[in-house]
């Protein structure tokens, strides 16, 4: 490869894809073989092809989509006292197989205190659910080649009053983001949504990300991010709850419309009903 580049750039600049999949000893030897070649990162060329969806590319999403929501739903009901995290994580994984998923990257599962100490590894360990945990599983993974990416809280038991209001703010303040993503809107104003919930006994933090062949796309909804929504991007929406004690978040998936945007994840978040 390095001899072909070598004959057809022999000086000049190259304008590469894909930072986050090459790796670090290619790139040093491309520099070494090609040392009047100025070499420099373009992953925004193809960041920006990706952020709106053709109908085709919706309707795959939205597949995908009710393959996670089945998987998620089943972990949810699995649930019992004594399973381990990683058994958890295996119901939802084998459920999406079975429903045609290409493959499962990732079924993160955190109980208990285990929740307020943020991402761990391994996604699921060999620890005991206990009763009156409430039990986080981040799902991903895709099928047809699109991705999907979805949370769901569940709980050993039934979860607490307390419990219980937290899983609900967390659902409404995914809602507030999702239905502020309007098209031509801004990202400012998903993140904006979220200030009518802050109290000062929770903290609420925004979180998101578009979502298509890729699990993390481009536009990203975080604070200080700007940006322009548009129709047919797809948002994956995923504001951090947190209280003294106990972390919750509800991920939906959102397809932006020219009116109310559509939110595709349908697995239930009051479980306990």
């Amino acid at each position: 490869m390095i001899n072909s580049i070598q004959e057809c750039i022999p000086s000049g600049k190259l304008a590469l894809a894909g930072s986050d999949i090459l790796p670090v000893i290619y790139m040093e030897e491309m520099k070494r073989s090609l040392p009047h070649v100025s070499i420099e990162f373009r992953d925004d060329i193809i960041a920006k092809q990706r952020m709106i969806k053709t109908e085709n590319e919706l309707k795959l999403i939205e597949k995908a989509s009710r393959v996670a929501d089945t998987a998620l739903w089943a972990a949810v009901d699995a649930i019992k006292p004594g399973m381990t995290e990683s058994a958890i994580g295996s119901v939802a994984r084998k459920t999406a197989m079975d429903a045609g998923a290409d493959y499962v990257v990732r079924d993160r599962v955190q109980s208990g205190l285990e929740k307020m100490k943020g991402i761990r590894w391994p996604f699921a360990s060999s620890k005991k659910v206990r009763t009156g945990e409430l039990v986080s599983i981040d799902f991903v993974g895709w099928v047809n080649s699109y991705g999907f990416d979805i949370l769901r809280m569940g709980s050993v038991g039934r979860p607490s009053r307390q419990q219980r209001m937290l899983i609900e703010l967390a659902n409404e303040a995914t809602h507030a983001m999702s239905n502020a993503l309007t098209d031509n809107g801004g990202v400012e104003d998903s993140i904006a949504a979220l200030n009518q919930f802050q109290r000062t006994d929770v903290s609420i933090s925004a979180f998101g990300h578009s979502i298509g062949l890729e699990i993390v796309e481009k536009p990203y909804l975080f604070p200080g991010i700007n940006g322009r929504i548009k129709k047919n991007m797809v948002f994956c929406v995923e504001p951090d709850v947190r209280s003294a004690k106990e972390s919750v978040c509800v991920e939906n998936e959102v397809i932006v419309t020219t009116g109310k945007p559509k939110t595709i994840t349908k697995v239930p978040v009051d479980f306990w009903k």
